[in-house]
């Protein structure tokens, strides 16, 4: 061993640096695996989501008919979802019974959640396969909103059979005194 480095860890150079040096190097090391990149409160509660949120995917899966698109997890059990204020949660059962109408092709019950008079075409989904939502966009934005109030919500989703990677739902939702409605939606890849 040289000089310099048996002099390093043994601390007999004239120099008091080395030995802090070394404490400090080794506390660093030593506390580095003990430190998380997310706070604790948040992991109990995506754990729960998760597990709770797949026995909820069995039953939408077992109540859709054959040929449409089933819904996923992450629309009914968003980690978000627990601190949405009661307009936010009101907003997200609308957009997702919109998605599912959406994505169905059943033109008839869009027409329930939009505005009255919708001055633009009603479109349906149009893709080759299945849309799988991923996440709901936008809803931890609404607070108590007052009548009138305009918010944005997208809705994050891919194709099963696309190679396009996410695609959004964007809902233009306005809030009415009986709860929300779709002034506008429109797809964007």
């Amino acid at each position: 061993m040289t000089k310099w480095k048996k002099s390093f860890f043994t601390g007999t150079t004239n120099s008091r640096k080395h030995p802090l040096l070394a404490c400090a190097l080794a506390a660093a090391l030593a506390a580095g695996p003990l430190t998380g990149c997310s706070s604790p409160e948040s992991a109990p509660t995506e754990t729960a989501a998760v597990s709770s949120g797949s026995s909820e995917t069995a039953k939408e899966t077992t109540s859709a008919p054959t040929g449409q698109p089933s819904e996923t997890t992450a629309e009914s059990s968003a980690p978000e979802a627990p601190s949405l204020f009661a307009d936010g949660e009101t907003a997200r059962a609308v957009a997702e019974n919109f998605a599912a109408a959406y994505f169905a092709g059943r033109t008839e019950e869009l027409q329930n959640y939009l505005t009255e008079p919708y001055p633009w075409a009603i479109d349906v989904y149009e893709g080759d396969g299945t849309a799988k939502v991923l996440a709901i966009k936008g809803l931890e934005d609404i607070g108590e909103e007052e009548i009138g109030t305009v918010s944005v919500v997208s809705l994050e989703f891919q194709d099963s059979a696309g190679d396009e990677g996410l695609l959004y739902l964007t809902l233009e939702m306005l809030k009415q005194p009986d709860g929300w409605d779709i002034q506008f939606y429109g797809l964007e890849r």
